[in-house]
């Protein structure tokens, strides 16, 4: 399993150190540098989506947004989702960062969840 973010943090303040607990010794890898600006170049932009999906192993491994361009994910759901379909795959799993209950009832315990997004009609 790979832990795949779909662009590195661009702000400052953005703690991956959850995800990396969340992912123990899997792999955490990014699509997308902090350096490229997705919007100003989207034909790359999908070019690089695409050859990440071609490379993703549905089964197993999981993307998730953690401080990037939000655009990184839409490129990214819409290469996973054509990959899904020439793949015979049904979804894709993601990563979903909530903030669980502490022991007073509040929401302050950072963490990765995981869930799984399908893709077109059941069957």
């Amino acid at each position: 399993m790979t832990i795949w973010v779909a662009q590195e943090p661009r702000g400052t303040g953005i703690d991956l150190q959850v995800l990396y607990e969340y992912a123990k010794k899997e792999p955490v890898r990014f699509v997308f540098t902090k350096a490229f600006n997705i919007s100003q170049h989207p034909q790359e932009s999908m070019a690089t989506a695409e050859n990440f999906a071609a490379q993703f192993d549905f089964k197993n491994d999981r993307i998730v947004l953690a401080g990037g361009d939000p655009l990184a994910g839409i490129f990214l759901a819409i290469a996973l989702t054509q990959e899904a379909e020439a793949a015979g795959a049904h979804s894709f799993r993601s990563l979903r960062y909530v903030r669980a209950r502490d022991e007073h009832g509040e929401r302050t315990v950072p963490q990765y969840i995981p869930i799984t997004i399908p893709i077109g009609t059941p069957r």
